[in-house]
């Protein structure tokens, strides 16, 4: 039986523990994982992840597509080495999502510029 890469065991976890969360995950190469959560539990699955040692928030973009908008969060973790992008698809007539700053000092600055980038 093949044993689980790093990024698969990581990405198990999270859907085990968020079962009703975690609606798509992905390895997308070595070192890279991406993970679609719901706005609603974004607070608790980003506090998760910084216990699991993601200390590190890199960027926080958004992107504009034609149904719906959607932020982006780019965790690293200096001990696993791996990135975790956190993507959170937000309705269109309703692009709000609660700030990440209390767990992410950072993230201030990354929130407010994509802010106000898409309004």
């Amino acid at each position: 039986m093949k044993s689980l890469t790093r990024e698969e065991e990581i990405l198990k976890k999270l859907r085990k523990k968020f079962p009703k969360t975690v609606k798509k995950g992905k390895v997308q190469r070595e070192r890279r994982l991406w993970v679609t959560v719901e706005r609603d539990s974004l607070i608790e699955v980003c506090k998760y992840l910084k216990e699991k040692g993601y200390g590190h928030l890199s960027s926080v973009v958004g992107v504009d597509y034609p149904e719906n908008f959607e932020v982006v969060y780019h965790l690293w973790s200096y001990e696993e080495k791996i990135m975790v992008s956190l993507k959170v698809p937000l309705p269109r007539d309703d692009p709000r999502v609660e700030t990440v700053t209390g767990i992410w000092g950072a993230a201030n600055w990354h929130e407010r510029e994509t802010g106000e980038l898409f309004g």
